[in-house]
């Protein structure tokens, strides 16, 4: 019995932990987003503390609030330009004339449904083209645009909740990062303090490289897709380039989805402008920029990103966002490295005499050799 006792007193921590996740999982999100964006901004306040101008010198305090200046300057960037861009979509939407576009291509229309309609697909080819123009006048109906604004904007108060939370965790975490020790020393069991605080220290300096690689390699694939769109004179190119690159985070899928709205993006610029002709320049060019952003990508970001944070071989890799798909979906893909990492580092610290373990995390050492 008091075995039992001191067991449970061991972990008491651990399991109140676990209880807040399960309880208050607002809560529990708020503090995994403000520990992103501390490892985002920790090598900045390292930076900052370190400059001293004659007598004066940052202390952590005003290297927190600089870096939470930044971040809010930032953010107010993304705002400043996504809002009006998707104003111009919902427009481009709203001007688009159903009409005048399906009797622009009323015969290549009429010919595709025919085949269709020829070979049992479809029941007939008018029911068949009736049902197409009634689903196009529901997508770019402005009643329908209106209901999705809607619901952003009733959501807005939440985020706003969201993101004061994430942003008052993430200064104190900057100002003292012994909290983020101290919360989790809290919730292990003494003996294994020593060992939790080389695991604090290693995920801290992986995940940093990764978060920051991350965003590195969402701001080229930008760059790169909204420059080749300009030059290829597609439509609405920065929009387009940002999706396709926010889309990328996504492991495999996100390209593909990226592609998909990039093409809709495309179409809705060359619709609304009546500029018929250039559709096939459109649909043909978005997916061909995309294609050569995501080979540069394939060959020159990822491997510099992946071997600096997650150091596994490509098959670990795949076979953990597939894991990672299948338990979480879309968030669990996004997470799987991430989550990979920090288990294979608890993995060598704690489990480093188990030969499955040392296999997986011998490479680690390899290559901070």
């Amino acid at each position: 019995m008091d075995k039992f006792a001191n067991f449970i007193k061991s972990i008491s921590g651990l399991l109140i932990f676990i209880a807040i996740a399960v309880f208050f999982p607002d809560i529990f999100l708020y503090f995994i987003a403000s520990l992103l964006l501390f490892l985002l901004c920790r090598p900045l306040t390292s930076v900052l503390e370190k400059i001293k101008i004659g007598k004066f010198r940052f202390n952590s305090t005003i290297s927190s609030l600089l870096a939470i200046v930044l971040l809010f300057v930032v953010l107010i960037i993304v705002v400043m330009v996504a809002v009006p861009m998707f104003n111009r979509e919902v427009n481009l939407v709203k001007n688009i004339d159903v009409q005048d576009v399906f009797d622009y291509f009323e015969e290549p229309i009429n010919r595709f449904f025919g085949f269709l309609a020829s070979i049992n697909l479809v029941k007939s080819r008018d029911a068949a083209i009736e049902f197409l123009e009634n689903e196009v006048y529901n997508i770019v109906n402005w009643a329908n645009v209106k209901v999705v604004v809607g619901s952003v904007v009733s959501t807005t108060s939440s985020i706003f909740i969201g993101l004061f939370s994430t942003i008052f965790l993430v200064f104190f975490f900057l100002r003292d990062p012994n909290i983020i020790k101290m919360i989790f020393l809290a919730i292990v069991p003494d003996k294994f303090e020593a060992k939790t605080l080389k695991v604090l220290t290693s995920t801290r300096m992986m995940l940093s490289r990764y978060v920051i690689g991350l965003l590195i390699e969402i701001l080229c694939m930008a760059t790169l897709i909204t420059f080749g769109l300009i030059i290829l004179k597609v439509p609405n190119p920065l929009m387009i380039g940002m999706f396709v690159a926010l889309l990328h985070v996504i492991p495999y899928i996100g390209p593909l989805i990226g592609c998909i709205v990039g093409i809709s993006f495309g179409v809705v610029a060359v619709l609304s402008n009546a500029s018929y002709d250039a559709l096939m320049h459109c649909v043909i060019s978005i997916p061909c920029v995309i294609l050569v952003a995501l080979l540069i990508d394939n060959f020159l970001f990822q491997p510099i990103i992946y071997s600096k944070s997650a150091k596994a071989h490509p098959v670990e890799v795949f076979l953990v966002i597939l894991m990672g798909g299948s338990l979480g979906g879309i968030i669990g893909m996004i997470i799987a490295i991430p989550t990979y990492t920090v288990i294979r580092i608890i993995g060598k610290n704690f489990l480093g005499n188990v030969k499955f373990i040392d296999l997986l995390t011998r490479n680690m050492d390899e290559k901070n050799k």
